[in-house]
């Protein structure tokens, strides 16, 4: 995980084989115009190129989805266990099903022997998987030091180490967008629109893009609330009207615009000074990292 702050940036170019076909139909007796046009525009150097992240940010990329793997076989580990007490007539005394006390609760347990033994099936695969958790979070916490967005987005509310470098590693080059709503079109939170007869329609948002940062953004939405004032009188606002998760989807929107700001300007949060800059200018000073 050495390097983190590597920002190389590579584009995907045409393969040998791509222009050898090219050159192939281009030979060919029969004329098509698409073809001809594709050659042309191969030619000229016009093609549009994909996106490519440089080898460390791939790297973290999958170190961070592991973690969430393994966090989600937890949660299904817990949910086992509740579903266990629930067939039993129990109830858990503890929040944490598999804390210190929950743990020392449901070894004194006496079931029946199919549910006991599923039990402690699922009590040592969940430490199993602690171990292995918190083995990943050694890391990510190291990475997230290194990597220069993530130290950035730190400062931001609901941000944790976490959030902060899989918002870093999924965004990739911030210059790559030219403005803070082709980031969030990247990030599928931008509503769809539907015209019909003059009439245009805003939709649902369009969940296009990248998932992993539409996800987190929308994890980060209720911690952003309870911490930011700013956040919380959006979502209040947007909540009364359309409800809950509009007003979730609305907040993390508006967390994707300030982070481009941030990352744009190389400065931390400030609740009051820094302000989004939804088309990447008209930014306010601020203090420098």
């Amino acid at each position: 995980m050495q390097g983190c702050n590597s920002f190389d940036v590579e584009r995907k170019t045409p393969s040998p084989a791509f222009l050898l076909l090219f050159q192939l139909q281009c030979n060919m007796q029969r004329f098509d115009p698409t073809t001809s046009l594709l050659a042309h525009l191969l030619r000229a150097n016009l093609l549009p190129t994909a996106y490519i992240p440089d080898q460390i940010t791939r790297d973290i990329r999958e170190t961070l989805r592991m973690y969430a793997f393994l966090v989600a076989q937890r949660t299904r580990l817990k949910n086992r266990v509740h579903a266990i007490l629930l067939k039993n007539g129990l109830v858990c005394p503890f929040s944490d099903i598999l804390g210190i006390n929950s743990r020392q609760w449901l070894n004194n347990l006496q079931l029946r022997a199919c549910y006991q033994d599923a039990l402690v099936s699922y009590l040592r695969l969940a430490e199993s998987i602690n171990t292995e958790i918190k083995l990943l979070q050694e890391k990510i916490k190291a990475c997230a030091y290194e990597h220069p967005y993530a130290r950035i987005l730190y400062t931001h509310p609901g941000i944790s180490d976490y959030s902060g470098l899989l918002i870093a590693v999924e965004i990739g080059d911030i210059n790559r967008f030219p403005n803070a709503g082709k980031l969030c079109f990247y990030a599928g939170l931008v509503p769809s629109l539907h015209a019909s007869g003059g009439k245009v329609r805003m939709r649902s948002i369009t969940r296009q893009g990248s998932k992993w940062l539409r996800w987190i953004l929308v994890e980060c939405a209720l911690p952003a609330i309870r911490v930011s004032s700013r956040y919380a009188h959006l979502y209040n606002r947007v909540a009364t009207k359309h409800g809950s998760g509009v007003g979730r989807f609305a907040v993390a929107r508006k967390m994707l615009q300030t982070i481009y700001a941030m990352l744009k300007a190389n400065q931390v949060y400030q609740e009051r000074q820094l302000r989004s800059a939804p088309w990447g200018h008209n930014l306010n000073q601020g203090s420098e990292i």
